[in-house]
């Protein structure tokens, strides 16, 4: 067979030991990744990717086609393995195979059928296989090949045309549609991929690297010129922090850990209160908010979700690394959208109080875009609002970053801390209060 390849898509999969032996025409085994079966033959609906990895020294052929990864990427292409023309003749071979290289060859065939293929045909495709037993035999054994097909997302239907009756399998079914950005479109995938790539400690660095190398190459030399010109005009910065030790290490477990729903055990130092207590979470998602990252999960300790940012673990480890993934699952009620733009003063710590805040009304629309909340009407140059505050310190703390612009109404017990916080920062000779 000779296989023809043409590159879609990126498809991101996580490596996997290689597979050792070879196939009995000599050639090397396949090694696949998680998501491989799938990207390598482009199928969409693609469920049954466990069938062929189990048995992935049967693949050699197509191994040979597939490009090596980069980073660890494999490449979701359209590698179909077509017969020549007189496909009834290409499978008339002395000795039975197994089902897995039966089945691919009938893949292959059908999808090069230029008419349906009749039941008797399909017979006479595998002699040794279909031809040597009886016809009951026969049709349970191609009743479990119809189902395998069908589990691996390729219905095999059977019609009847002017052309013929007989089975065929619908190619809409089998290859994914051509990728065609327009150039904006693709600069606006290489600004936003560049940014993150310029972050080191990005988990996913490498395997953004190499998904926009893979877009470069599958796109037309002018619309590349043309989207990398239009990415140098924009550049994404993020804020710069303290170092933190071991960042990387800490986010690829993490992320792994959110990916694979592994729990974690972390050492962790409250923000307000320099409490210093062993958490164990189930991570559900990771967030990366003004260059601070954060593992959002569930705290066994507190009962409910919570926000640990990787910056204030003094260790993380997983919590049993023994268990068999995965530990737990995500309830589906809970939404990263919530999470996304969530300020401190949300934070759940304690009941809710009612707090007003006063903003000058030339700044009230940046209060509304970092409150979340609609600011009142402006009454002599101050805007009021009203919040539900379940984490003081955190709106002490805004409160402060915004100096004269911000001032807290009530309750006096919010009020009288961001006044003594600004005299302690006078008597440092900081800002005047």
């Amino acid at each position: 067979m000779q296989p023809s390849q043409s590159v879609r898509c990126a498809r991101r999969a996580r490596p996997r030991a290689p597979t050792t032996g070879g196939t009995p025409g000599g050639r090397p085994a396949a090694s696949w990744g998680r998501m491989s079966i799938g990207s390598t033959w482009g199928l969409r609906g693609f469920t049954g990717a466990g069938f062929f990895a189990r048995r992935a020294p049967t693949f050699g052929y197509t191994a040979d086609a597939r490009r090596p990864p980069i980073g660890d990427f494999s490449v979701r292409s359209r590698t179909c393995l077509r017969p020549r023309r007189r496909v009834r003749s290409r499978h008339q071979r002395g000795g039975a195979v197994d089902q897995t290289e039966r089945i691919l060859r009938l893949i292959a065939s059908l999808l090069d059928a230029r008419e349906p293929v009749s039941r008797e045909e399909i017979r006479s495709w595998f002699p040794e296989d279909y031809g040597a037993v009886s016809d009951a035999a026969f049709e349970r054994k191609f009743s479990r090949d119809k189902q395998i097909l069908v589990e691996l997302g390729l219905p095999l239907r059977y019609v009847d045309r002017s052309d013929g009756a007989g089975y065929v399998i619908d190619r809409r079914d089998v290859f994914l549609p051509e990728i065609d950005f327009d150039v904006d479109e693709l600069a606006a995938l290489v600004i936003a991929g560049r940014g993150m790539v310029r972050r080191p400690e990005f988990p996913y660095r490498d395997d953004l690297e190499a998904a926009l190398e893979k877009l470069s190459m599958v796109t037309a030399d002018d619309r590349r010129r043309a989207a990398r010109e239009a990415a140098k005009r924009v550049l994404l910065n993020h804020p710069a922090h303290a170092p933190v030790a071991d960042l990387s290490s800490r986010l690829e477990l993490a992320a792994d850990a959110v990916e694979r729903g592994r729990r974690l055990r972390v050492v962790y130092c409250a923000l307000y209160t320099g409490e210093v207590a062993e958490r164990t979470i189930d991570p559900y998602a990771l967030r990366c908010w003004r260059g601070r990252w954060a593992v959002i999960g569930y705290c066994h300790l507190r009962g409910e979700v919570r926000q640990f940012s990787l910056h204030r673990m003094r260790a993380l480890s997983l919590a049993d690394p023994d268990a068999e993934p995965p530990e737990f699952s995500v309830p589906p009620e809970f939404s990263l959208e919530k999470w996304q733009m969530q300020p401190a003063w949300r934070f759940r710590v304690h009941p809710a109080i009612r707090t007003r805040v006063e903003v000058r009304a030339d700044r009230a629309w940046l209060a509304e875009q970092a409150l979340g909340t609609p600011v009142g009407p402006a009454r002599d140059g101050w805007a009021a609002v009203d919040l539900d505050v379940t984490n003081t310190d955190g709106l002490v703390e805004w409160a402060l970053r915004q100096g004269p612009n911000v001032r807290v109404v009530s309750p006096a017990s919010v009020r009288d801390r961001v006044v003594a916080a600004l005299r302690a920062a006078a008597g440092r000779g900081g800002a005047a209060a």
